[in-house]
């Protein structure tokens, strides 16, 4: 008897101790959003984002490790944020939405998978981030998006003045001396380029003359570019103002201190897809303040507990993010 009972005990106790180590192998949230937990991927995630660009996110660019991670624990606010709103409405995302996530996710993950793999990323969870993007465009087109051609009428004319779209054929001002390196032109030199530039762009009387213009110069077209005012990093200082003052559906020239343009200016109302494609950030922009009035509103009864063991192990590591 007395053995059966050790027996069972010794069961027991094994028991006991399988499931507390089974606890504690469990994951703890990073924060914890009223009772909406965020697990460390997601945190991963937002931290990454802050620290290569903190200036995206209102900080310096130097901004300290910890100041990034408070950054991050507000981004991940937001997404609890957009998920509860989501439910709240009682909205759902349409077979067309759920596609392109489906497509967005595949194409982040061939182009920056072994980013995130080293981050600690997974493939589920930059699904989880598209997806609540997805709500986040949901929300705004539920609260201020009317379907009155007033309204209609005000969103295009947004995307006209903040949006271009146009293809370019782009040359840079350098060439090679005698011991192959690349060296800067000098301004005669870059004068003659300008010269044949407005003499190949005067003969383009629709866009096939932009493949043609391409090809004597021994250069590649663009296709079509979707230029947001706001996005400009790579082009030349004041380029997006340059293209917008241009004559619709005509070539123009334009030259700047280290290259040259041709560049083709579709008139933006004859762009369906281009506006199909960027109408709910259009939207989203527009109505922006009151966005973010509705998400503080919310976030302001929130309770929010922080796992300071897991942010500081962030922050030891920041050297792997960014």
């Amino acid at each position: 008897m007395l053995k059966r009972i050790t027996s069972f005990l010794t069961a027991v106790f094994m028991c006991f101790a399988l499931a507390s180590c089974s606890v504690f192998q469990v994951d703890e949230p990073v924060i914890t959003v009223s009772g909406a937990e965020v697990d460390k991927e997601i945190f991963a995630y937002y931290f990454d984002k802050v620290v290569a660009r903190p200036s995206n996110y209102g900080l310096d660019e130097k901004a300290s490790p910890e100041d990034c991670a408070g950054k991050a624990v507000e981004l991940c606010t937001r997404y609890v944020t957009v998920n509860t709103m989501f439910e709240k409405y009682n909205l759902r995302l349409t077979p067309s939405q759920k596609y392109s996530i489906a497509d967005e996710v595949g194409n982040k993950w061939t182009c920056y998978g072994n980013h995130y793999k080293k981050i600690g990323v997974s493939r589920a969870a930059i699904s989880k981030i598209v997806t609540n993007e997805t709500y986040e465009d949901t929300i705004f087109t539920t609260l201020f998006d009317n379907s009155d051609e007033e309204a209609e009428k005000k969103v295009r004319k947004y995307f006209a003045d903040n949006y271009i779209v146009f293809r370019a054929v782009c040359g840079y001002f350098i060439t090679t001396d005698a011991a192959g390196s690349d060296i800067e032109m000098s301004d005669a030199e870059k004068d003659k380029v300008e010269t044949r530039f407005r003499s190949l762009a005067e003969k383009i009387v629709d866009i096939s003359g932009i493949e043609a213009a391409a090809n004597e110069l021994n250069y590649t077209a663009s296709s079509a570019i979707l230029l947001k005012k706001t996005q400009c990093e790579g082009y030349p200082d004041g380029f997006f103002e340059d293209v917008n003052s241009l004559q619709n559906d005509s070539a123009s020239v334009l030259r700047y201190d280290d290259c040259i343009f041709i560049i083709w200016k579709y008139n933006p109302d004859d762009r369906e897809e281009e506006y199909a494609s960027c109408r709910s950030q259009c939207v989203k922009d527009m109505y922006s303040a009151f966005g973010e009035a509705s998400f503080r509103s919310l976030e302001e009864t929130f309770e929010i507990t922080r796992s300071e063991p897991m942010i500081n192990s962030f922050v030891r590591n920041i050297e792997i993010y960014g």
